[in-house]
């Protein structure tokens, strides 16, 4: 994946610089391999850059990298994460904080809005932020929102470029104001196969000025942790002491991988393709595991979040 790292070049422009060098008084050439300044990549070959190649907007960010994130004009922005060739569950995280934001990813050509909160839950709207802040500037009454689009230039967090503008319509239904700031969204993407390997994110801002500000987890896939479980029961009293014939797995939110913890999702496999709830002969209740040798319980609502958790 790429790195960042201090280099010197021989001009004020990396479009213009002949090579790249590891010290200030270039007596050392840094390693042949591709280099990225300002959106501009360039190869450098035997100690020498060749041509360069404008970064097409929108650039990617490799996966594993620094968060994402801007704090400064509401928007529309477009970036895209190279997830490599590994597989698992990808965990993309969202923090609008207070002022109303939007995100959705795309992959494979599956559109993902809907996530697990580490403070509410289930939030299946695309916009959510503090009720306060919606009243505050007026959301959504103010749709349709005319924005600036923005596209990411792949060479730091606030590297952004505007490439026009857009307008985006958005309605009561599609958003979710909290009591309090509403936490970090968990948004668990599966990725089962070496391609596709590119993930499209987009994040609306539609109001908020420079009280705007969001943040986005960019993690690698991978599979997640598998702890053995119940069947479904009606109760906590009815599922421990069961037998545990099954591995499920849980994308964490307050959890760590095969400790559950509350508004956790869960999963019938390690790549996050099928909730528990949504399982034939699952679903929403009771379930019963055993972690460090004590019996526990969790139960799963109608999207696989656990609500609730305890010892037999």
């Amino acid at each position: 994946m790429a790195t960042l790292g201090n280099y010197y070049i021989d001009t004020i422009d990396f479009a213009t610089a002949t090579a790249v060098w590891d010290d200030a008084l270039f007596t050392t050439k840094a390693a042949d391999g591709w280099y990225q300044s300002c959106g501009i990549v360039r190869e450098q070959v035997a100690g020498f850059l060749l041509p360069p190649d404008s970064c097409p907007y929108p650039c990617t960010i490799e996966c594993g990298d620094p968060i994402i994130f801007y704090n400064n004009y509401f928007g529309v922005y477009d970036l895209v994460t190279q997830l490599g060739p590994g597989t698992g569950a990808v965990q993309l995280t969202f923090t609008p904080l207070n002022v109303p934001n939007g995100m959705r990813a795309i992959f494979n050509g599956t559109t993902y809005i809907g996530g697990s909160t580490n403070i509410y839950g289930w939030i299946d709207t695309e916009y959510f932020g503090t009720a306060a802040s919606f009243a505050s500037y007026g959301f959504p009454g103010g749709s349709p929102y005319v924005l600036p689009r923005y596209e990411w230039g792949g060479t730091a967090a606030n590297d952004w470029a505007i490439v026009g503008s857009e307008t985006v319509n958005i309605v009561l239904a599609e958003t979710t104001g909290t009591p309090a700031s509403p936490g970090t969204k968990n948004v668990f993407i599966p990725k089962v196969d070496i391609n596709p390997q590119e993930l499209t994110i987009r994040v609306v801002g539609p109001v908020g000025g420079a009280e705007d500000f969001w943040q986005i987890g960019n993690p690698c896939p991978n599979p997640l942790t598998g702890l053995s479980v119940t069947d479904r029961y009606a109760s906590f009293a009815a599922a421990c002491g069961q037998p545990r014939p099954n591995t499920f797995y849980n994308g964490p939110v307050s959890g760590v991988g095969g400790l559950p913890g509350n508004f956790d999702v869960m999963f019938t496999d390690e790549n996050a393709e099928e909730t528990l709830a949504n399982a034939v002969g699952f679903g929403p209740g009771f379930y019963h595991y055993i972690i460090g040798g004590v019996n526990k319980w969790f139960e799963i609502d109608a999207n696989s979040v656990i609500i609730n958790l305890g010892n037999c």
